[in-house]
């Protein structure tokens, strides 16, 4: 765990992934296992908040579809609350091995390819293009 952890870091987490608004939250997996212990432990929200690599200095929140957006695909509820061996596996060979190979294919520039309706918002429109 890094130095930069407190308390009211769990704290803020916990207030994001009650807001309605969110789907998921993405941790890193010993942060997803303190927030697994202690008071925190049956929150109603935890579900939300799920291990996910490289998350080991942020987090990040993904919202739920807006209702008016067609484009938008919400994701399936999460099977659980995300503690238990669903958490364990992090913690395993398994999840080292898998790591290190999605390390490797990162640096042979295997890159997901962006949905045209995100390639367009992360895009500046052409008037706005350097010449």
């Amino acid at each position: 765990m890094t130095p930069a952890w407190r308390p009211r870091t769990a704290e803020l987490v916990a207030l994001a992934a009650s807001d309605a608004a969110v789907d998921r939250i993405f941790v890193n997996p010993t942060i997803k296992r303190i927030l697994c212990t202690g008071k925190m432990a049956q929150a109603s929200w935890q579900g939300r908040v799920r291990p996910w690599w490289g998350h080991h200095d942020h987090f990040h929140v993904r919202l739920k579809c807006p209702t008016d957006s067609a484009l938008c695909v919400p994701q399936e509820p999460p099977p659980d609350d995300g503690c238990g061996a669903t958490l364990d596996w992090w913690f395993t060979p398994d999840a080292e091995a898998t790591r290190t190979r999605r390390q490797e294919a990162e640096t042979q520039g295997a890159e997901p390819e962006l949905p045209a309706a995100c390639a367009g918002v992360l895009s500046p429109p052409p008037s706005e293009r350097a010449p």
